[in-house]
Parts: C-alpha cells; structure tokens; sequence
C-alpha cells in the first residue's frame, strides 16, 4: 500500500504484486497508483469540499484520465481479449495495471510485457514518457507540462492564420507567462535529449 500510494513500487516479493495472483489485491492496488498520480492539492480540496467534480475540473487531471484510459483500451484491444489463454476480465487487468504502473512511475508489475505485441509495448514505452499529475509522487514529464506545449503549439497554427490577432495562454484559469513557458519548453527538450542520449549510450553497449 505504502509503495503504491507513494509510487515507490517496492514489494516485498520478487514476483512483486504477480506473486499473490489476486484480482482484489491488483485492482486495489491500481485505484491506489492512480491517485497517487493525481496532484495532491485534488485529494484536499475535494475532501475540504466534499465534492468529486474538483476532480473534473482540473484540465491536467482530465488529461492524465484521459491517456491512461485511452492507452489501457488500446493495450487491451492489442492483447486481443484472452490473451495467451487468460480471459477477458485478466486481459482487462494486466493492460490497466501495466499502464498506470508506468504512467505513474510506480514500477510494479504483473505480467512479462516483453512477450507482449509489439503495438502493445511501444504503447507502455510511450507513457514512461506522461508521468504523474503535478503535485503528485509520480515523476515523467507530467501532463501539465503537455498541456502548456500543446496550448501554446495550437496558439503558433492560430497566429499563422491571423498574424495580427493577440492569443492569451492559459492554464487552470492563469495566464502563462513567457518565462514560465520556456521553463516548460526548457524542461521537456533537456528531458528528451537526455533520453535520446542514454539510449545511443546503451545501445553502443550491446543492450537492447
């Protein structure tokens, strides 16, 4: 519980959550991981309130839902139902679990997906690249940072249609200013150059 909620992913067994084989206990543990990748400011403002709909209305969090959801049903779908004999239900799970273990950085697991199709591991390769909600435990790049990118992004198209309009951007009802931005733009291409950088490395090294 600890490692989940936390995003730690520590487990007491070798096989990790795999070796107590219990749908109750995976389930669990993935309702745990993903509010632990949910921003924590959420969990209290919604228990202050007592109202869920702080949830909804959090463009970073609809986002994170949304990507965790969407890649979840296209690893599903990919596994293509009962995957290796396992039932619907089992493929439901595994294709959950991995997803928002990853999404997360919580790092627990169930399932080999290196036998996995290969649709379904670039999927689970993609989201080592999301991350956690800002002011959670999870790490990645975050999807408010995508948020800001894609704003601003859709705001460069806007200005090539109208080069003379003025487009304000903004974030969770704040205007986003330009050094803000750059941190932002900063941030996520230092993030990806480090990345493309240790992958050349280790590939040089003969690993996969």
């Amino acid at each position: 519980t600890f490692g989940a909620l936390s995003s730690g992913g520590f487990s007491t067994k070798n096989a990790s959550i795999a070796f107590y084989a219990s749908a109750q206990i995976e389930w669990t543990i993935i309702i745990f991981m993903f509010l632990a990748g949910a921003n924590f400011a959420l969990h209290f403002f919604s228990f202050r309130s007592r109202n869920l709909l702080v949830y909804w209305k959090n463009a970073e969090f609809k986002l994170y839902t949304g990507i965790i959801l969407a890649a979840s049903t296209l690893v599903f779908l990919d596994l293509g139902g009962p995957w290796q004999g396992v039932g619907w239900g089992d493929s439901l799970r595994a294709a959950f679990f991995q997803i928002v273990s990853i999404v997360t950085t919580t790092g627990f697991a169930t399932a080999d997906y290196t036998f996995w199709p290969h649709t379904a591991m670039t999927l689970l390769l993609l989201m080592m690249f999301v991350g956690g909600c800002s002011g959670s435990t999870g790490g990645g790049i975050k999807p408010g940072r995508y948020l800001i990118i894609l704003k601003r992004s859709s705001i460069e198209l806007k200005k090539m249609v109208h080069p003379r309009g003025v487009f304000t951007l903004r974030f969770s009802d704040r205007i986003i200013k330009e050094d803000l931005l750059l941190n932002v733009l900063q941030f996520f291409f230092i993030y990806i150059i480090i990345v493309a950088l240790g992958m050349i490395y280790l590939t040089s090294q003969g690993l996969d």
